[in-house]
């Protein structure tokens, strides 16, 4: 009898372990799902950037848990993370198994230009002609409807300001520095500021007193410290203040005053510098990824500005 027990008791013991072990790998496998996805979503923002993408993917990879990172790019606007942990054994102990490899994989890919922006969108519209990717443009402050037949040239380099939940250089330097915190969408109609705010750019991008929340005023600190000259094409960090999601319009100068705007796209526009007389902001436009958000369209004009996707 005592024999029976004894093997019993060592039987529902072993039972015990590999539940227990069985357990923990269940949840180390969790915990590199999540390290995967993380690890990708950080990467995937940063497309096309491969270099600070991976290096973003790696440091979420390790805070979550994961020991051993690798990031690939199988072909554009793709990345894939396999996120890898040790797992000390127990039950396999015994074999002489010491450590379990936990491994988990996920892929993210950018897709489709946004057609919408929630709560980032500076109140800016670019002339669609104005686009061009990663070479350095000056944009020029344009006033509707006094400046309509300029902005109906196709070699417009011209931006209008958006009037956003408001009018006027109070309403316009709060959006300026935080975004407007409402929805724009493509073929929405918009209103622009009747005066120019030439002024309130100065105060908005350049340096602000009262908040000192300007857009290069919030670039200078930590953890961007970007005085516009500290990085080079393509290497801006990501969320650096002075990367500004712009409108992209159509049809200048439409309703009955004349001073309206149809949203085309979007783009992300990166200001190295403003004129001292507030009309003129050169800089660049980017390739730039935004967090996953409504669905896109495929037909929709490439701007530069998309959003990203998990696809595994």
């Amino acid at each position: 009898m005592l024999v029976i027990l004894s093997v019993a008791a060592l039987v529902m013991v072993g039972f015990v372990a590999l539940v227990i072990e069985l357990g923990r790998l269940g949840t180390a496998k969790h915990e590199m799902n999540q390290a995967a996805d993380a690890a990708a979503l950080a990467a995937g923002m940063r497309l096309p950037n491969q270099k600070t993408g991976a290096q973003s993917a790696i440091s979420v990879a390790e805070l979550n848990g994961a020991e051993a990172v690798e990031v690939q790019y199988p072909k554009a606007r793709s990345v894939s993370v396999t996120c890898s942990q040790a797992l000390p054994s127990l039950l396999a102990g015994m074999w002489g198994v010491k450590t379990t490899q936990v491994r988990a994989a996920c892929s993210q890919t950018q897709t489709d230009p946004v057609t919408s922006v929630t709560r980032h969108l500076r109140p800016l519209a670019v002339h669609p002609s104005t686009y061009t990717l990663s070479k350095s443009v000056t944009l020029t402050l344009a006033v509707l409807p006094k400046d309509a037949k300029a902005l109906a040239k196709k070699t417009a380099s011209r931006y209008v300001a958006l009037s956003l939940g408001g009018t006027g250089a109070t309403t316009y330097v709060e959006n300026m520095e935080v975004g407007y915190a409402g929805t724009v969408a493509v073929r929405d109609t918009l209103k622009t500021e009747a005066k120019s705010m030439a002024k309130a750019n100065r105060t908005a991008i350049v340096k602000d007193p009262k908040t000192r929340q300007a857009l290069f005023q919030q670039a200078g600190r930590a953890p961007y410290n970007d005085d516009g000259a500290t990085y080079s094409h393509p290497d801006y960090p990501y969320g650096d203040p002075r990367i500004a999601l712009v409108a992209v319009g159509s049809n200048f100068g439409g309703g009955v005053t004349k001073r309206n705007v149809d949203v085309a796209g979007f783009a992300a526009f990166y200001v190295r510098a403003v004129s001292k007389d507030g009309r003129q902001l050169t800089g660049r436009f980017l390739e730039y990824s935004v967090s996953p958000g409504p669905a896109t369209d495929a037909g929709q004009t490439d701007y530069g500005l998309r959003t990203c996707w998990f696809v595994r």
